[in-house]
């Protein structure tokens, strides 16, 4: 049995409602006999694979790629040794751009999470209270980008996918430095193709330019002493009469009440790294993470 060239016929184009071509070629194969596999027939010399972009005589077209395939028999001449094999083009690229699902790019994609937050400390991180020296507090809008990515890998680990999630960005990424990235979510499919196994992978991160960390004021309801006559390091703040029974005071950085003449530029603003960090840039060996993110990113 042997299977001929492909010996082209010809293509038709077609342009769809929102601007995307769509080409049609056929091509005619011989075979030498009529039960020949119509597997070996598509496979034949000349034809496109599955995926490739769009040549055929003069009519070229790189955008536009093969992702449809037929084979069918015509018995115009009675020998039932003429094979059509019709290929379908487009430049509308569906969620498969290769046969290979481990050949395909990965993707990415974003949005903005709005919500909102209880504050006292205004933009400067300066505390906002009253002549009085009553705190003021107001619901203010908060959120953070999303930036969600998938793709395929050929292995997981799993302890890496346990020390990642939930953590931020030790190191730079995407431009990102420290703290500015946290990986909110990681959902794995394990995958089968022509007998092997592989994953897929969708994760999201949430970006913060101001960072992953808890902001804050040094106030409290007890102070620091170097020891009372009952030889106590830490004491309640006294609320003087005038005070309305206040006590949450501000504190220096010696844990001591500050005076009235030392505020607020004697308030200190203290930062707490609460979340634990990881290499994400780690995760570009194991399954594929891309860093730089492919496209027209700045």
């Amino acid at each position: 049995m042997s299977v001929g060239a492909a010996r082209r016929k010809k293509i038709t184009k077609s342009i769809d409602g929102e601007g995307y071509s769509t080409y049609v070629a056929t091509w005619d194969v011989f075979v030498t006999d009529p039960e020949e596999s119509m597997d070996d027939v598509t496979l034949a010399s000349g034809l496109p694979g599955w995926g490739e972009s769009l040549s055929f005589g003069s009519t070229i077209n790189p955008y536009a790629f093969c992702n449809d395939k037929f084979a069918d028999y015509t018995d115009q001449d009675g020998t039932n040794l003429r094979r059509i094999v019709t290929c379908k083009y487009t430049t509308k690229r569906g969620n498969r751009t290769t046969l290979n699902p481990l050949d395909e790019p990965w993707k990415a994609g974003g949005s903005f999470a709005l919500g909102t937050r209880v504050t006292g400390i205004d933009k400067d991180g300066v505390p906002i209270y009253t002549t009085g020296r009553e705190r003021k507090y107001f619901d203010v809008p908060d959120g953070y980008d999303t930036l969600q990515l998938e793709g395929p890998s050929t292995s997981l680990s799993l302890s890496q996918r346990a020390q990642a999630v939930a953590r931020c960005n030790s190191a730079t990424i995407w431009g990102l430095t420290l703290r500015k990235v946290y990986l909110a979510q990681w959902q794995w499919q394990q995958l089968f193709h022509e007998g092997n196994d592989y994953f897929y992978h969708r994760l999201e991160f949430w970006i913060k330019h101001n960072q992953w960390n808890e902001v804050w004021l040094n106030e409290g309801t007890r102070e620091y002493k170097s020891g009372n006559a009952e030889g106590q390091n830490i004491v309640p703040i006294i609320a003087p009469n005038d005070a309305g029974g206040r006590n949450f005071r501000f504190l220096d950085a010696n844990g001591v009440l500050l005076t009235d003449a030392n505020v607020p530029s004697g308030i200190i603003t203290n930062t707490t790294k609460v979340i634990p960090e990881f290499d994400f840039t780690a995760l570009s060996a194991s399954i594929g993470l891309p860093n730089p993110i492919p496209g027209s990113f700045v």
